[in-house]
């Protein structure tokens, strides 16, 4: 811009402006094509053996609730030590 005649930088300033958000627009464009199709093959290829079904655990939370409103505290046993080598 310093080297560019007086008569030039304002045409250069908004070549220069358009140039850059033309770029960002591009920039955006990509990673928003990149990020819907990340989506849909995640979503596509996830299969249903990779989620683990566990039984419900309702008989813990029935304790552990009624103890709560008992106020009482359950007694947590110690982890057994390590046998000695």
């Amino acid at each position: 811009m310093a080297c560019a005649r007086r008569q030039e930088r304002g045409v250069l300033a908004v070549v220069v402006r358009g140039s850059i958000t033309t770029a960002l627009d591009h920039i955006l464009l990509v990673s928003a094509v990149v990020s819907i199709v990340a989506g849909v093959l995640s979503f596509g290829l996830t299969r249903s053996e990779d989620f683990v079904l566990r039984p419900p655990r309702t008989h813990l939370a029935g304790r552990c609730c009624a103890a709560l409103r008992s106020s009482q505290l359950m007694a947590v046993p110690e982890p057994e030590p390590a046998p000695a080598r």
